[in-house]
Formats: structure tokens, C-alpha cells, sequence
């Protein structure tokens, strides 16, 4: 994965971004808060392919081509998506609009 990630600068698919904050950690995959350099906030989530089989590795390029595709109110915005490679790091990026609220927040309202 990235390592050492707070401020640390990718680019996908020709656009950069700095990772702000690292979310959750699960087995696969990490989530970032970035931000563009016009200061437009996302989340990044980093899919670690190195981890994976090749079936796993294809349905996870299906869930960027269907989130790519859902287009609803409710559903959190998909930006874009590109795969990573390098000498020790094989990943797919996802990014996504970040949420105004999380769950808590607004039952609690």
C-alpha cells in the first residue's frame, strides 16, 4: 500500500491529490480522506491487489465499473479510477465524493 501516508502526493489519471487522513484499515483495502489541489475533498479508497487471487482482482474492477455507473441521490458520487503499478505495489485507486455527514450525525439530528 502507501506508505506512510498523511501528505503524501498521488496522481490518478493525470490529476494529483494529497492524502489527508487515513479512515479504516480492513484486510484488502485502505480508505484516505485526500483532497485535490484546488482543496476539493474525496475519499480514496487504495484496493491492494498484491493481497489478491484473480477473481478477487476482477470483481474488484467490477465494483469501480458499477459504481462508475450508479447515478442516485443516495449513492455516494464515484470520480475515478486507475491501477497502480510499480516495482512492489500493485493496487486499484478508487475515488469517490466524500460525504457532508457520516451515519451518526445524521440520526443524530
Amino acid at each position: 500500500m502507501i506508505k506512510s501516508p498523511v501528505n503524501t502526493k498521488i496522481t490518478v489519471n493525470k490529476i494529483d491529490y494529497i492524502i489527508e487522513k487515513e479512515i479504516d484499515v480492513v484486510a484488502i483495502s485502505n480508505i484516505y480522506f485526500i483532497k485535490n489541489l484546488q482543496n476539493k475533498k474525496y475519499v480514496l479508497k487504495v484496493i491492494n491487489f498484491l493481497k489478491m487471487n484473480e477473481k478477487m482482482k476482477e470483481l474488484s474492477m467490477k465494483e469501480a465499473d458499477l459504481l462508475k455507473e450508479l447515478k442516485h441521490k443516495y449513492i455516494i458520487r464515484y470520480i475515478d479510477h486507475e491501477i497502480f503499478k510499480s516495482e512492489n505495489v500493485h493496487c486499484l485507486y478508487i475515488i469517490m465524493d466524500r460525504a457532508k455527514e457520516d451515519i451518526k450525525c445524521f440520526i443524530d439530528r
